[in-house]
């Protein structure tokens, strides 16, 4: 690429698709859009993804010390944040401003109204240059009232210029609208047509969720890496959006980027998945030149069938109503519930003492500690010395067997009495039918 080319990166790279394609194959790590060539300072700069940046330096083939400095231009950013940015550069235009003759500042001679991310802003006559950077300024809570992915919105005195930065979640957006009531405006343009300087963010490492706590109050969650001296960027751990064709089923879309048919899918790279290999170093039977794994999945195909159910899991159970109790062997009071879940009640403890013979008679299998047989030692059932339970089951100590007896006997002489009287009946229906 000579001289002649790097003044024209517009039509030659970014503006040709086949050569946009070619310039990202070769080298996916520099970003294609951030391709610039300041013919005043004779510097060509590009910006490289963030997670390529453990990769060593970009080799320029054909370029030497002699003839060509490659490096990093002093005082540019070597990272840039996730939060896109939009500038708006405050001008002294003659139509709208004058030095007063008692003032070395020119001053606004005219009130201008204008309308910034649809909130009205009134700059009065007599205002400088700063004074309306920081009126802007002040209307920061009513624009970002009005746009609530604006994160802030600043005036920077020594470049003249207004910054909105978004929110980080946010990515990519639209130019805010700039009006004004008389047609013009203190900005970088011609009349509503303001030159809005923007700035993608980076969002390589960072990942922000959306959560909800007490009361709903709503948190942003910002999770990122911290990186450790000497360590590697590994991938990002997170799912790979692919996009298909609701007719034909052929991939169109891969993490956002359009796919065209038959076209090449971007590249998916893995980073350090080889624990062999952890920084990702370019073996001997490479064939790419890529570092880490390399997935290509051009020619995927939808699955062609109707959508169906083939497992599913539940993590959680609807409310339940008590349907039962009973009683573990370890004293534990288990309740059951209609849903299915069990819950513990409380415990059944079994109480012993050290002189048993010195428990007192209370009748009905019943007894009393006295001073001779000691207090009672509670301890749970199966602990030690202590029998276990058993849940519906009658043991055969507490049973009286004399009130037993005298139960049955009743039973048997109430049965022999109904026999009795069953038999009269039947003697006296005989007598009757004899008559």
């Amino acid at each position: 690429m000579d001289i002649d080319d790097l003044l024209n990166l517009d039509t030659l790279v970014r503006g040709d698709t086949v050569r946009k394609a070619d310039f990202e194959a070769t080298d996916p790590r520099i970003d294609i859009d951030s391709l610039n060539y300041d013919p005043e300072t004779g510097i060509f700069s590009f910006e490289v993804g963030a997670a390529y940046t453990q990769y060593g330096d970009l080799i320029v083939e054909g370029a030497d010390s002699a003839s060509t400095e490659v490096s990093l231009v002093g005082g540019e950013p070597s990272r840039r944040d996730a939060n896109a940015v939009q500038t708006l550069t405050l001008t002294e235009d003659p139509s709208l401003f004058t030095l007063p003759s008692d003032s070395t500042v020119l001053e606004l001679n005219q009130d201008v109204d204008v309308r910034i991310a649809g909130v009205d802003i009134q700059l009065t006559r007599g205002l400088t240059l700063a004074e309306i950077g920081s009126v802007i300024e002040s209307f920061q809570s009513a624009i970002i009232d009005k746009n609530p992915d604006i994160e802030s919105v600043s005036y920077d005195t020594s470049t003249k210029t207004v910054d909105l930065v978004w929110k980080a979640e946010v990515g990519e957006v639209e130019n805010i609208i700039v009006s004004s009531s008389n047609g013009t405006a203190p900005f970088t343009g011609s009349g509503i047509d303001v030159d809005i300087q923007a700035v993608k963010g980076d969002n390589s490492f960072l990942a922000q969720y959306r959560m909800y706590g007490f009361l709903n109050n709503e948190t942003a969650l910002d999770l990122g890496k911290v990186q450790d001296p000497g360590e590697g960027n590994l991938t990002e751990v997170g799912p790979i959006r692919v996009g298909f064709d609701t007719t034909s089923g052929y991939l169109n879309m891969v993490n956002g980027m359009d796919v065209a048919f038959g076209a090449t899918a971007p590249a998916i790279r893995i980073f350090g998945a080889d624990p062999t290999n952890p920084n990702d170093d370019l073996l001997d039977n490479d064939t790419d030149s890529l570092a880490g794994i390399v997935l290509d999945i051009t020619g995927t195909t939808q699955y062609a069938s109707d959508s169906i159910v083939k497992a599913s899991s539940q993590d959680g159970y609807p409310k339940g109503d008590l349907i039962g109790v009973s009683f573990a062997e370890t004293g534990e009071m288990v309740a059951s519930f209609s849903n299915g879940q069990r819950q513990n009640l409380g415990l059944v403890a079994i109480a012993n003492f050290e002189n048993q013979a010195g428990l007192q008679p209370a009748g009905d299998t019943e007894w009393i500690a006295t001073l001779n047989s000691g207090t009672a030692i509670l301890n749970p059932p199966g602990a030690g010395l202590n029998g276990s339970l058993r849940s519906a089951a009658l043991e055969s100590s507490n049973v009286d067997l004399s009130a037993e007896l005298v139960k049955l006997i009743e039973a048997q002489r109430n049965f022999q009495a109904n026999s009795k009287t069953l038999e009269t009946m039947n003697t006296v229906t005989q007598a009757i039918l004899q008559i």
